[in-house]
């Protein structure tokens, strides 16, 4: 009877490591809260704009120095941003703001080489 109790008590433990390891492993970290966010530009304003997404209405997006903006592998401005274009924003999301770190446009190829920005690295036209 008292071997069944021990025997008990250890897979008891194991169990219990082993619901602590996979809680530690699956939960993302709190400290580096980057999203992505989809959707169209209903509004520019001067620190940012306002996205308008499928499930929440309107998104105040503020953007700072370290903002890029792409369109396809072309580096562009933060003023190449047009009211209706189709973004794909990565943010920080902090307390109270919604800062956006990288955003691609999404475009057509032609759209996207009309605007006179920076061309990759690779490129020799």
């Amino acid at each position: 009877m008292r071997n069944l109790e021990i025997l008990s008590r250890h897979r008891l433990g194991i169990a219990c490591r082993l619901v602590l390891a996979l809680v530690f492993f699956t939960t993302p970290p709190a400290l580096d809260a980057k999203a992505r966010l989809s959707g169209h530009i209903v509004q520019l304003r001067p620190d940012g704009f306002i996205l308008r997404t499928r499930f929440y209405p309107h998104i105040n997006v503020h953007l700072s120095e370290q903002t890029t903006v792409r369109c396809k592998k072309q580096i562009l401005k933060t003023t190449d941003l047009k009211m209706g274009d189709l973004v794909t924003v990565e943010v920080f999301d902090k307390k109270d703001t919604v800062e956006a770190t990288k955003i691609t446009i999404h475009r057509d190829w032609l759209k996207c080489r009309e605007i006179k920005g920076e061309k990759p690295a690779h490129c020799k036209c």
